[in-house]
C-alpha cells in the first residue's frame, strides 16, 4: 500500500491556496484523483422553520470538522480506538458527538462517560457493565445485540497519586489492551470480556496544569487507531493530525 501512497505524490494538483500542503487534500474515492477537503464540506442551511433556534447547539461542518470526522470513520470502521487530543474549544467534543448523532440507532447504541477528577476506577467499570449484558459464559455485550460506541471525554481528567500512576486510566487500558476486566463481583477475579464495543475519547492537551495520560494507555490508542491533535479550527498548525493523515494513508 505504501508504493501506491507514494505514487501520488508525483501527480499533486495546483495548489488552491498559497498555505496549502499534502495534508489540505485527499485521494477522492470515486475517482482516485486528488480532492481538496473544502470540497467535501457540506453546506449548511440555517433552521429558518424554528422560531427560536438553540444558538448553542447549532453545529456548522467546517473543513477540520469534516477531515476529523473521516478520520473517526476510518478507525471506528476498522474497530480502532481514537484519541482526539486538543484545548479548549477546539470542538473535540461536538465533532464525535456529531460522528455518533449519524449511527443508525437500530444496529448501535452509544455511552458517553464523562470523566473528572473524583473518577475511580470502579466507577468506570460500573458504567461499562451498567451498559451491557451478558451474552454467554463470560462475554458481555451491548442488549439487543446491537454494537456500541463508548466515547470517554476529559480521559485526562482522574487523579494521579502520590507515585504519578492515574489509576483510572490503568483499567481504560486494560479493557483496550485485553478487551474486558476483571469481575469485582462473585466470583471474584474472572475476567469479564466486553464485545462489540467501540471507543473514542477526547482529552486536554497536556500542560499548563491539565494532566496527561499513562504512557500504556498512550501505547493502546496510538498501536489501534490515530492520535488526532485539534489545535485551530481556524487555520492552526496540527503536527499530530498531519502524522494521522499518512496513517490513515498507509492503513487503507
Amino acid at each position: 500500500m505504501l508504493p501506491f501512497a507514494c505514487s501520488f505524490g508525483t501527480n499533486m494538483p495546483s495548489k488552491e491556496e498559497e498555505t496549502d500542503t499534502v495534508f489540505e487534500y485527499l485521494v477522492n474515492t470515486a475517482d482516485g484523483e486528488w480532492l481538496h477537503w473544502r470540497h467535501c464540506v457540506p453546506q449548511w442551511q440555517y433552521p429558518r422553520n424554528e422560531e427560536k433556534p438553540k444558538y448553542a447547539q447549532l453545529v456548522i461542518p467546517t473543513l477540520d470538522s469534516v477531515r476529523y470526522e473521516k478520520l473517526l470513520n476510518l478507525s471506528y470502521a476498522v474497530e480502532k480506538a481514537t484519541l482526539l487530543v486538543g484545548g479548549p474549544g477546539t470542538a473535540k467534543t461536538n465533532t464525535i458527538n456529531q460522528f455518533i448523532s449519524k449511527f443508525n440507532p437500530d444496529t448501535t447504541s452509544n455511552k458517553t462517560i464523562t470523566f473528572s477528577s473524583l473518577t475511580t476506577p470502579g466507577i468506570f467499570q460500573m458504567s461499562i457493565e451498567g451498559v451491557v449484558e451478558k451474552r454467554q459464559g463470560r462475554t458481555f455485550g451491548p442488549p439487543g445485540g446491537k454494537q456500541m460506541c463508548i466515547f470517554v471525554d476529559d480521559i485526562s481528567m482522574p487523579y494521579i497519586n502520590e507515585w504519578g500512576d492515574q489509576v483510572t486510566n490503568e483499567i481504560v487500558r486494560q479493557l483496550l489492551e485485553q478487551g474486558g476486566m476483571y469481575s469485582l463481583e462473585k466470583p471474584i477475579g474472572d475476567m469479564k470480556f466486553i464485545t462489540d464495543v467501540r471507543y473514542v475519547a477526547a482529552m486536554n492537551t497536556p500542560g499548563g496544569g491539565k494532566n496527561d495520560i499513562p504512557n500504556r494507555l498512550k501505547r493502546q490508542v496510538g498501536r489501534e487507531g490515530h492520535v488526532t491533535s485539534l489545535k485551530d479550527l481556524h487555520g492552526g498548525d496540527s503536527i499530530n493530525l498531519r502524522r494521522s493523515c499518512w496513517l490513515v494513508i498507509a492503513a487503507y
